[in-house]
């Protein structure tokens, strides 16, 4: 009796593991997006993930970019990473540094969250703690990504709610175009 109570256990606890969210319909969120809001939104975005290295945390740059991916495509209709042919509405600027928790287990990571118009402008910005936690352990990197796309996906439905009226850019701004200097 007492081998079928471990295997079960450890049968339950490797099911624990994280696994990645597929679309960003399966995230699950606090917020909630504006009823006469109806995605994905006729807006274009490309988004900039940082690569920066850090002396004391990691940067999960490759999560962060997949999770960006996700959830932009489902949102806009255009949506892109940056290169120097992008042509955008608005540009996504993110970056995150993480440390492992090592009372609770999970990574912790400072999140920021930047949009910017056409011009450069910043017309949002947010710094949020975002926790990844599963009992993956230190190597459940699913965790990572999940933890990642749904603190996009809250920044992003806190965004268009706040600023729905103003997201769609007018032809003349349309036809400008903008070194990406500029928006850097």
């Amino acid at each position: 009796m007492k081998y079928i109570v471990m295997a079960f256990v450890s049968l339950l606890l490797i099911g624990c593991e994280a696994t990645p969210v597929q679309n960003a319909g399966q995230i699950k969120t606090k917020s909630k997006l504006n009823q006469s809001i109806q995605l994905p939104l006729s807006t274009s975005v490309a988004y900039y993930v940082d690569k920066s290295e850090t002396e004391n945390k990691i940067n999960f740059y490759g999560k962060l970019e997949e999770a960006s991916e996700l959830v932009t495509k489902e949102f806009f209709t255009t949506s892109e990473k940056l290169t120097s042919e992008s042509k955008f509405d608005y540009l996504i600027q993110i970056a995150a540094v993480s440390d492992w928790d090592f009372m609770w287990g999970g990574y912790d990571s400072d999140f920021e969250f930047i949009i910017k118009n056409r011009n450069g402008e910043t017309i949002f910005k947010r710094q949020v703690k975002s926790k990844a936690s599963g009992t993956g352990g230190y190597y459940d990197f699913n965790a990572v990504y999940n933890g990642f796309a749904k603190t996009i996906k809250e920044l992003l439905i806190e965004f268009l709610n706040t600023n729905n009226r103003n997201l769609v850019a007018s032809d003349s701004q349309t036809m400008e175009t903008v070194s990406i200097k500029d928006v850097f």
